[in-house]
Order: C-alpha cells, then sequence, then structure tokens
C-alpha cells in the first residue's frame, strides 16, 4: 500500500496491485447503473476542486 501525505494534512493510500474483481453484486450493478442515469439526465452534484491532488 502506497501512501501520500500533502501539504493540507490530506493522506491518500492506494494499493500498488490491481485486480480485476469477477463477482460484482446486483446491488452494485443497479447502483451503477442509476448513477449513470443520473449522468447522462444531468443530475449531477457540483464540481467539486481536486486541485490540491
Amino acid at each position: 500500500m502506497e501512501s501520500r501525505i500533502f501539504e493540507n494534512s490530506c493522506t491518500v493510500r492506494a494499493s500498488r496491485e490491481r485486480s480485476i474483481s469477477v463477482d460484482i453484486s446486483e446491488r452494485a450493478l443497479k447502483d451503477m447503473d442509476e448513477t449513470i442515469s443520473n449522468f447522462k439526465s444531468g443530475i449531477v452534484s457540483d464540481p467539486i476542486d481536486l486541485s490540491d491532488f
């Protein structure tokens, strides 16, 4: 696991090993479909500032 600490004290931890999940639950698939549907319909939150990263 890799950790990065930014000047604003934000800590980001990320795994360096990538794997493909074979089992995705029906609920997760439903949530992803709903999210994409909302995105295409313009139902989104305000932009967030990620410039610190």
